[in-house]
């Protein structure tokens, strides 16, 4: 009978260990998206062309739009947060692409949202800025620049921006590169002490809300002119991409105070002058590639510049210098002030 009660014991025991166990770990339960985003996701759903069914999910029969694919909720509250609809890599698969304005997206409050490598084209519609939440925006593919901006002021109501995507956009109308800089401090630590005569009231106004920029991918935008100077006051940027653009003038001098900057990338435009010897301070850089340019004189001596292949410099046929084969001669060599004014030379 003792083992009988002691055998009866136990199992109450074991019990109540695993129904407290149970309700312990028991998780929360999940929060269904609201009415309205679904909606909303439905409208947006209908000013696309989803040839390969890749939103099959989405359906007025499916009640929880956060379980859909490509969509992502906030845990806690059920609100819609991120969109993933940029189309598959693999060209002869089915494509996700656009027939008429995103409508729907006005409804959302999203942090995240990604319309890359899609067959989206015509103009960026402006109303993206009014996703004022937005930390994460990308715009970019290989669609032959038929997606094109007229001006890019709308980023400055992007105010958590962290990421910005153009990649292969069309951006020759917006004639004037300080419209498109400008905007992007507005997500800087600090801008003021940058301020010039010029441009304070315009640094002013974008000193509001200021942010963090890590990445700005430029690349194949069909840009000219020249980069602004005031590209050097973002000082979190990390990565920078300029490439296949038409850019002219010189490399700014003070991008050696850009000191997180980890890749850069200038390559295939028209700069000329010479590499700034600040560039030497960019002591987390580990890609470079400033191929395919104008560039002259010598490449500053620093552990850093010289750390990459000939690679990162080709197609510069007046730069010399390691790691290029070729070797500097007087000539070639930057003049310093000094020689400059005795020779009655600007400088």
């Amino acid at each position: 009978m003792g083992a009988s009660f002691a055998t009866h014991m136990l199992l109450l025991l074991w019990f109540f260990t695993a129904t407290f166990c149970l309700s312990f770990f028991k998780a929360e339960p999940h929060v269904s998206c609201n009415e309205k985003e679904k909606q909303a996701l439905l409208t947006l759903k209908r000013g696309l062309t989803d040839p390969g069914n890749l939103l099959s999910s989405w359906s007025p029969d499916q009640e929880d739009c956060c379980r859909w694919e490509r969509v992502r909720c906030d845990n806690k509250t059920g609100r819609v947060t991120e969109l993933h609809l940029s189309s598959p890599f693999d060209v002869d698969g089915p494509w996700l692409y656009y027939k008429k304005r995103l409508g729907g997206l006005r409804y959302l409050i999203l942090t995240h949202l990604d319309l890359s490598y899609a067959n989206f084209y015509g103009l960026i519609p402006h109303q993206l800025g009014n996703i004022s939440g937005l930390c994460y925006l990308d715009l970019g593919g290989y669609n032959s620049h038929h997606l094109y901006a007229d001006n890019l002021r709308w980023i400055s109501q992007l105010s958590s921006i962290q990421y910005l995507g153009l990649s292969s956009v069309d951006l020759h109308k917006e004639v004037d590169w300080l419209q498109i800089m400008r905007p992007i401090p507005n997500c800087l630590k600090n801008i003021s002490a940058m301020a010039t005569s010029d441009d304070e009231g315009h640094e002013l106004e974008y000193e509001k809300n200021l942010k963090y920029v890590k990445i700005i991918d430029l690349s194949s935008n069909n840009l000219s002119g020249s980069i602004p100077d005031e590209i050097s006051v973002l000082l979190e940027l990390r990565f920078l991409n300029l490439s296949q653009n038409h850019l002219t003038g010189k490399i700014p001098e003070k991008i050696g105070n850009m000191k997180e900057l980890e890749s850069v990338d200038l390559s295939h435009n028209h700069l000329s002058g010479e590499i700034p010897p600040s560039m030497s301070n960019l002591t987390f850089i580990n890609y470079l590639d400033l191929s395919y340019n104008n560039l002259s004189g010598k490449i500053p001596s620093s552990t850093q510049l010289q750390s990459f292949d000939a690679l990162s410099y080709t197609g510069n046929p007046q730069l010399c210098g390691d790691p290029l084969p070729k070797k500097c001669t007087v000539e070639e060599k930057p003049l310093n002030e000094n020689t400059n004014r005795q020779n009655g030379r600007p400088f």
